[in-house]
């Protein structure tokens, strides 16, 4: 049996040309991409985070074994 394939580009389809092309970031996202400072900050909320995940899953651990 011969299998036929549907080949198209996004130029050939008008419905589907735009969904092929990203939008380009605003000027705030792409300060958020590039600013060290921002960097800085969102991976000290992220340590801080795993930090408190951490220490209450070791305090849920010492109050089951008492």
């Amino acid at each position: 049996m011969v299998e036929e394939r549907l080949h198209y580009t996004p130029s050939s389809v008008p419905q589907v040309r735009t969904a092929f092309f990203a939008t380009l970031p605003t000027g705030p996202t792409r300060w958020r991409r590039t600013s060290l400072v921002w960097q800085m900050v969102r991976f000290a909320i992220i340590n801080l985070k795993m930090i408190r995940v951490i220490s209450l899953s070791h305090h849920a651990g010492r109050k089951i074994r008492s």
